[in-house]
Formats: C-alpha cells, structure tokens, sequence
C-alpha cells in the first residue's frame, strides 16, 4: 500500500449508532423519491477516514418535529399569509382598481403579475444568500419593504403609484422573506417535510380569508385607506413573529455561485421546473378573474363576488395541508400529477358554470386542488435536493424561472378576454391547457427520475468492475434480510461454510458483510469471519473513493459506501461465498444491487425501522422480501400468517421458489452457542441456507463433522455476550426493539439464576435511536426482568453522534431521565435508579456498586452503539 493510503487509513470511522443513518426508503418517505439523507458531492480524498466521515454529516439530522421546529412552521404560516395570501386576495384589488382607475382589466392585473414575479424572481439572489448564511439580513429588508409598500399603497391614487407600492415594493418584499424562509423549513424536516411545508403554505389560504374579510368589512364604512392600514398593521404583527422564531438551521456555504447551472443537467429537475412554469402559467388565473366572472358573467354584487373569492381561498387550505400528508407517504411527484391534471381539467369546466350556485360548487372544488398545486411546487424541489446547503439556491433558481410565467399569465389571459369582447371561454382554455401540460411534464420528471434511481447505484457498481455486476454474482451470494436474527443467522451460515470449506476446498475464502458495527467500521467486512485490519479496509475504500470521483464527480450515500467497499474488497480478496446482510429494509436497501444471488434467505420478522418500513407488520414484509430475485430460491423461518402472505406473494409475483424453515429437531440445546432458544431457530434457518447453497453449487453435502463444527466456532460479538471480570460478569446484548430486549432478559435471566453467588443484579440501558420508542423498549424489558430482583438500574444518557464519551443537552437529559425513570419505577420500586451521562461512567459506576457488594451480574442492553461501547471499555475481559 503506498504513502499516500497509508496515511489516509491511519483513523478509522468513528463508531455510528444502529440507526444513525438511514438507508432504506418507503412508501412513507417519498417512494418515487428516494434522496439521500446525508449525501455529499464534494469531498477530499487527502483527507484520514475520520475526515472524510465528517464530509457525510450535516449538522445532525432533522428534528422532524418538537416545539422549535414546529414554531418555524407557524412562522413560514404567517410568510405565505403575508406574500401569498395578499397574491390570492388580489381578485378583490382587480375590480376595486379597474373601476377606481377606468383602466382594462388587463392592465390592472400587470400589478398582481408583477407582485407575484418579483416574488419568484429575486429567489435566485435570496436563495443564494440564504445558503450564505444571510437569512436574517434578507428577512430584514423584506419585513421592511412589505410594511412600507402595505402602508404606502393606502396613500396612493394613481396607476403607477399602485404599480409601484403594490407590485414592485411589495413584491420585492415577499421575494426576500418568501423563498429564504420556505429554504428555511425544509432544512427541519425530513420525513414529514411535505407535511410542514403544507402546513406553511396554509398560509395562502389565512390570508386569502383574512385580507379579503378585511376589506369586505371595512372598505364600506372606513373606506380604502384605512381598509389597506388595517391590513398592514395585521402583517407587521404576523410577520413579527416570524422574525422572532425563523433562523437557519444549516451552517453557511460561503462558496459556490449564484446560478448551479449543473442542476439543469439533471433532467429530472430541468422537466419540472418547466411543468412548474406551466402550471403558474395558468393557476391563478382564477385568483385574479373569479370575482370579476361573478359581477361580469353572472351579474352577482361586488359583496357577493368577494364571498365566491372567500369560499375559493377558504378550501385552499385543506388542498394545502393533506394532499403534502400523502406525499410524505407516497412521493411527491406521485401526487403532483393528478393535482396539476384535475386543475386543468377543472379550469376546463368552469367554462360550463351559468349559476351562482355552480359558481360556489365550482369554486369550492378548485381551490382544493389548485392549493395543492401551489403547496407542491417548492416540496418538491426540496425533495431533489439532497444536499441541505444548497435548497436555497435550487429553490431560488426555479422561483426566478417561474416567476416570468406569473408575470406573463394573467396579462395574456387579460388580453384574450379583451379580445373575445369579454367572453372567458378562451382564457379559461388557455389557463386549463397550461395546467394539463404542465401535469405532462411532472410526469416525463417521475419517469427519469425513477429510471435514475434504478440505474445510478447500479452505474456507482459499474465504476468497478468491467463487466458491472457480473463480478458481483460470481461471489456466490447468500442475500440476508430480516428483523430479529439477521447478524447471528449470517455468522451462522458462514462458520457452516468455513466448516465446509476447509474440509472440501469450496469455498476456499468466505466473506461476511454485516450491519451495523460495534466500534469501528471494518468489522462490517469479514474474511473467513476475521474482521479486515484497518490498512486493508483504508486501501479499498479508497480504491472505491477515487474510482467514483473520478468517474461522476459524486458519491453515493454512507451506507451505499461502505456496501461497495464490501464487494470490492470481496472481488480483491477472490471470495467463492458472500454472505450479505441487508441494513435496514431490502426492496430499497444499498446491498440489493446484488441480481442473482444464489440465495435470499429471510429471518424472524417484527416491528422495527417503522418510520422507513412502514408501521404494519405487513410493509415490513414487503420490503424485506425485495431481495428476492427470479430464478434464485429463498428460504424464510416461519412467520407471522399475515407477514407469511406477503413474502409468499412477493415470491410468486417474482417467480421465487420460497420455502419456510422449521426448528430443527436435532439441535439440541446442549451447545453454548444455541442459547437461548431463539438461536435455534437462527441456526435453523443458517443450516437450510447453507444445504440449499450447497446444493445449488454442487459442492457435496454439509457433513455432521461440519456442522459440529460450525456450530462449536460460531460466535456474534454483541449478541448474548457473557464477559467476566474478577468478580464483575457483564451480559451484553445489542437488543433494540421490544421483541429482541424480551429475549436478552429471559436470556439474562436464566444465566444469573444459574450463578446465585453473586449478590447484586444491575441493569446499564440506554436507547439512542430517535426511530423507536426507547421508552416502550424499557418497559418490555423492565416487565421481564420483574422475575428477578433488580438492585440498581442506570440509565447512560449520551449523545451517539459525538462519539461515546459525549453528554447529552440539558433539555434531552432531564425529559430522558423523567420518562426512563417513571418506566422503570413503576415495576421495579425497589430499584435504586442512577443517572451517567456517558457509557464508561455508567460501567465504571456498576463496578463500583459491584465491589461494595463483593460482586455483581450486569446487564447492558437497549442499543447496538451502547453495547459498541461497552466493549470498547470492556476491551481486557475475558469472554465466556
């Protein structure tokens, strides 16, 4: 190994919690979408593992909700109250102005086009800044430059005074403050951001109730200017609010252009930014015109025509808030498209409304789709972009090309009623047809981008190996996916393998990858079960590093990294038997590159990873069984009857012959290595893989001798654990869900009834993940653990982001400690409960309990990262 990797290798990864980063994808976070959380673009080789493992971290990950991020919500409310909604309101300026002014309604409308082009068009600029790190300056000049264009329309009385207060200043305005804060927002959310920034774009709809109320009210009895004052004074305290609570979240990207031109070679964005030109080009059509229709059309009084323009903004807000919950769930260019088609369609049938009646139904419908349209637009440029640091200046750059559509579209649809002597059928075609169009483009974007997604991991493995994933299949893959047993079941099926092997020569070298890690990152990547050493895994890592950034300048996602790096080293090292363990899912898992293995095998499934997965034992089931391939069997332990369904199902659609494994009845539990009970099964379903590969291969039979052997070699760090240390015995299980935490305390349980001499039983817990509920996890394990008595519980409260030795907030501390403290007291009252901020502390204070007591049995469960740590500190004790 040269210098240059050798230096690089020196530091390796630091420890990372078992949900730390996120690598599967589902329904409910965004299908057809599925972005990386945490991907970089830019990243210096040069740099130690450590290092460059810093470049894949943002500043945490999104909260996804609590009081901070849902104040920012409210605040980007009142943005989109005060910019949008006055826009959605300007149906009450058109008439007022046209008659006040005797000018054409065309020309009226030049001042609503220019508020909302101003609007959009600055985004460019402000996005940038925002990115920049300058978001509180632009929403200084922006807050500033509304209240004074608000209040300063109230004085004037001429064309270019309203042109000027009204389009320009207050355009402006809403420009400065509109695209930083929505940039803002998205930047707290993450699997609920559509929700969020529905929520926000409400907003719209608040306004178009409030602002056309206002002036329904009191332009009769206090006339226009005060009318106009009372709604400035309304802004200066909504958008004072926001001013207190919006703030960036993201560190400043002080480099990079005003303009990423190279976003516009990303198909996917460039056809919808011009779906999106064409929707604006005719979605407000009706904001400006429906009143006008209704006193032109209709006959209705101008009181009356405000109320239609009331009812149109009023269901807005239901078209702003659940059609963004679906898209949470289910992608947001899968729900764009009909929202765009349905308005266009709909913009077609108003040309059929003669009623008032019908005009109210009609107005009623459209604004709940026409919302959701307008709530979409800047979700969805936040969902192709994966790179937080740069959702201003993608934001911005779409607004100011769509900003020319709004400037242009009511103008025109002005002019063609002029033209037709008043008549709206034509402009009502020419706004539907734009919305239609538009619905096309979205759906040209939907298919690039699904056909990206399918064949750009796939291009990242290309990158390697001359013949793409040809090299990948001659590893002999045994593909491994499941919720509970996935780590025991493959070190199973390699140690039968490694039996086999040096008892016939095949395989003559097995590969092991596995997730998460413990300590450090090599262990995932195992020859003949011993994990690489550090100045391997620093060669080929970087063999892929600068194989993918010489390639596509880009780098793939954490998890997809680390996956490659196992099938390089796998291809280097001449492998004749891979064993793969999935991450979290498998339909959408970083490993499911894989397109023949020889086998997919599926071990006990059960509620974990619900927030990617799917809350449904059912969508688990469906994504597990995505690793199954057609014409390679798969083997599955005995299920759930619904889950069963599902894997059944998914096999016969894919033309998999699927088994499901039994206990095997010649495993005793004599051996060590099949206690507890749940290892049985483990080794069950490792014993039918390894037959079945075998069998696949033509290597001969698993011989008894073999299987002796593999079951006597076998051994999982991590998993029913049992270290001593003088007098102190540690019981360690990286068990972190309510179904595996049941099986460690039955499993601890048996082990310290057995050994009666020690006199004190400590619990060390500690739940890192903010996937699952750590306090529903303690209570299943404090409800077994009843049936012993448990002297001292600890609690290790740290941060796994930091590293082990970190200390939590202040605020994350006190609520961990009320909620675990509660949990655990109501079943165990007895139970001195104790507080550590770190995970050595937390042992060092078990030892000492322990040796006051002439001895102890300590239990050290909850997360994959806490007993990580508790082995890093536990280092010199002697395994049992």
């Amino acid at each position: 190994m040269d210098d240059i990797t050798a230096s690089r290798g020196q530091s390796a990864l630091r420890p990372e919690s078992e949900t730390q980063r996120v690598d599967e994808t589902s329904p409910g976070n965004n299908h057809d979408e599925k972005a990386a959380y945490t991907e970089t673009e830019t990243a210096s080789p040069g740099n130690d593992l450590r290092n460059v493992e810093q470049q894949y971290q943002d500043p945490g990950p999104a909260p996804d909700g609590g009081w901070i991020a849902w104040m920012v919500v409210v605040s980007g409310h009142f943005v989109v109250m005060n910019s949008w909604g006055i826009i959605n309101s300007f149906g009450v300026f058109q008439p007022y102005y046209a008659q006040m002014l005797n000018r054409a309604p065309s020309d009226i409308s030049w001042i609503g086009s220019f508020e909302v082009f101003f609007l959009f068009f600055v985004g460019a600029f402000t996005g940038r800044m925002t990115d920049a790190g300058y978001f509180r300056q632009l929403f200084a000049v922006g807050f500033l430059l509304v209240i004074l264009g608000c209040f300063a329309t109230s004085f004037c009385s001429t064309y270019w005074q309203f042109f000027l207060a009204q389009g320009i200043c207050m355009g402006l305005g809403n420009g400065f403050i509109f695209c930083p804060s929505m940039a803002t927002i998205s930047t707290y959310f993450e699997k609920r951001r559509a929700l969020a920034m529905g929520v926000a774009a409400a907003g719209s709809a608040t306004g178009g109730l409030v602002y056309p109320t206002i002036m329904r009210q009191l332009l009769p009895s206090v006339g226009f200017p005060w009318a106009i004052r009372a709604i400035a004074f309304v802004q200066l305290g909504t958008l004072g609010v926001a001013a207190c609570f919006l703030k960036s979240r993201i560190p400043p990207r002080r480099s990079g252009p005003l303009v990423e031109w190279a976003a516009f070679k990303e198909l996917e964005y460039s056809f919808y930014v011009l779906g999106s030109f064409m929707a604006f080009w005719g979605v407000y059509f009706a904001f400006y015109y429906l009143a006008a229709y209704a006193r032109d059309v209709l006959g209705v009084s101008f009181t009356r025509s405000l109320d239609v323009l009331l009812v149109l903004n009023g269901t807005g807000a239901i078209g702003r808030v659940i059609p963004n919950y679906i898209a949470d769930r289910y992608g947001c260019l899968t729900v764009q498209i009909p929202l765009a088609l349905v308005t266009g369609v709909m913009m077609y049938c108003w040309a059929a409304v003669k009623s008032t009646t019908g005009l109210f139904v009609w107005a009623a419908i459209y604004g709940i789709w026409t919302g959701g349209v307008q709530s979409m637009f800047p979700v969805g440029l936040s969902s192709m972009t994966s790179d937080p640091s740069r959702q201003g200046t993608r934001l911005g750059m779409a607004f100011t090309i769509v900003s020319f559509a709004t400037l242009t579209g009511q103008p025109i649809a002005g002019a063609i009623i002029k033209a037709q002597g008043g008549l709206y059928v034509g402009a009502q075609a020419f706004a539907g047809s734009c919305l239609v169009l538009g619905s096309c483009f979205f759906v040209v974007a939907k298919g690039i981008r699904a056909r990206k997604l399918e064949q750009g991991w796939k291009a990242k493995v290309a990158v390697l190996t001359e013949t793409k994933t040809a090299d990948i299949d001659r590893l002999n893959i045994i593909h491994v996916a499941g919720t509970k047993g996935k780590g025991s079941t493959c070190a199973f099926i390699e140690s039968f393998l490694r039996a086999h092997g040096n008892r016939t020569g095949f395989p003559r070298k097995t590969g092991l990858y596995t997730s998460p890690h413990l300590i450090y990152p090599e262990e995932r990547i195992r020859l003949d079960f011993q994990p690489i050493d550090r100045d391997l895994f620093a060669r080929y890592f970087f063999e892929v590093w600068d194989a993918l950034t010489k390639a596509s300048g880009t780098l793939p996602r954490y998890l997809q990294l680390l996956a490659l790096v196992s099938f390089h080293t796998f291809i280097k090292e001449g492998v004749e038997a891979a064993i793969v363990e999935t991450h979290h899912g498998g339909e959408y898992d970083a490993t499911n590159v894989i397109e023949h293995p020889v086998l997919s095998v599926i071990t006990p499934l059960g509620m974990d990873h619900v927030k990617q997965l799917g809350p449904t034992i059912e969508s688990i089931a469906w994504h597990k069984a995505g690793i199954f391939k057609t014409g390679s069997p798969a083997l599955s332990v005995l299920q759930e009857a619904s889950a069963a369904e599902i894997l059944r199902n998914r096999s016969s659609e894919k033309g998999v012959n699927l088994e499901f494994v039994e206990l095997d009845p010649n495993l005793t539990d004599g051996a060590s290595q099949l206690k507890p009970d749940v290892q049985r099964i483990n080794c069950s379903i490792a014993l039918a893989a390894v037959h079945r590969f075998l069998k696949e291969k033509n290597a001969g039979p698993l011989s008894s001798s073999d299987k002796a052997h593999g079951i006597s070699q076998f051994s999982w760090p991590g998993r029913f654990q049992h270290m001593v240390e003088d007098k102190c015995s540690w019981f360690l299980d990286g068990a972190h869900n309510d179904m595996s935490v049941v099986k460690a305390a039955e499993w601890f349980i048996d082990n310290t009834q057995a050994r009666r001499s020690a006199p004190t039983r400590i619990l060390i817990f500690g739940q890192v993940s903010n996937q699952r509920d750590g306090v529903a996890v303690l209570k299943c394990l404090a409800s077994v653990l009843c049936r012993v008595q448990i002297h001292h519980a600890i609690f290790a409260l740290y941060n796994p982001k930091q590293g082990f030795e970190s200390t939590p907030g202040q605020n994350e501390s006190h609520t961990s400690k009320r909620l675990y403290g509660e949990a655990w007291k109501m079943l165990h009252q007895n139970s001195s409960i104790l507080y550590e901020p770190s995970v050595q502390q937390a042992l060092n204070t078990a030892r000492k309990l322990g040796v006051a007591t002439g001895g102890m049995q300590t239990l050290v469960t909850g997360s994959q990262h806490l007993v990580g740590a508790a082995l890093f500190y536990l280092n010199g004790c002697a395994s049992v």
